[in-house]
């Protein structure tokens, strides 16, 4: 028997010891004298333990509860965390109806009065490829991989979950009724190009910045981002990861 494991036997031992000596009929002075014959012999074993025996044992009791402990707080705090991503999860969707409910009428006035712009230029333009939902685009890409491979699909179709379609703040504006050999050549391109900015809107993917938008070019693809930030996007001619970098992204 280990020492530690000893010392922990004798003072067992004692106490179970006294309390029989207590229960049993014996007259007082015979009860006394064999409770001090059995103290002496606890005293004689406790002589014979350790300090380092006795360290031994409150450390490991130390770590066993230190373990609990650790165990309480791992559960305490997996459930603070889903009730935080609940409360998240929440505030999102609330965010979310609160864009759609604020936002849909403000991109809807901009669009009407820079339709309504062109037309007073002589030219009619009519919305394309509006808000896409994720499934929708999952099936695009999908079409688009299995026709031209994943590398092509990947340049022309964003993969779903990522794709500016399903904001509500991304689209098409083209003429009406009207097919160009070379549409960035036409007049209504050209008007369209030095005017949406005018109303909020950026081409969300110019020719010339493939190498940034790692997309192809979109001729009339127009994104809602608001005066200010279209105004310093046509004014210092970059592209709107350009202006996400210089000027969001700053660190």
């Amino acid at each position: 028997m280990k020492k530690g494991g000893f010392g922990k036997f004798v003072c067992g031992a004692a106490i179970g010891a006294g309390l029989g000596l207590l229960f049993a009929p014996k007259s007082g002075k015979e009860t006394r004298e064999d409770l001090k014959k059995k103290f002496d012999e606890v005293m004689e074993g406790v002589k014979n333990i350790k300090a380092e025996d006795v360290k031994e044992s409150i450390v490991k009791k130390v770590n066993e509860l230190q373990k609990e402990l650790k165990d309480l707080d791992k559960e305490k705090a997996l459930k603070i965390a889903k009730q935080k991503a609940k409360k998240i999860e929440k505030k999102a969707d609330e965010l979310y109806k609160l864009a759609v409910e604020k936002g849909t009428p403000v991109i809807e006035k901009s669009v009407n009065e820079l339709k309504q712009a062109g037309k007073e230029a002589g030219y009619t333009f009519v919305l394309s490829d509006g808000y896409r939902s994720y499934e929708a685009q999952k099936k695009m890409f999908e079409s688009y991989k299995n026709s031209y491979g994943y590398e092509e699909a990947d340049k022309n179709v964003a993969r779903p979950g990522h794709s500016e379609y399903q904001t509500g703040i991304s689209f098409q504006i083209v003429p009406y009724n009207k097919v160009f050999d070379k549409p960035r050549e036409s007049t209504e391109y050209l008007w369209l190009k030095d005017n949406a900015y005018k109303y909020g809107f950026i081409f969300r993917y110019p020719e010339d910045k493939k190498d940034i938008t790692l997309f192809d070019s979109y001729t009339w693809r127009l994104r809602y981002v608001g005066t200010d930030v279209a105004s310093i996007i046509e004014n210092e001619k970059i592209c709107f990861e350009e202006y996400y970098a210089y000027f969001v992204d700053k660190e």
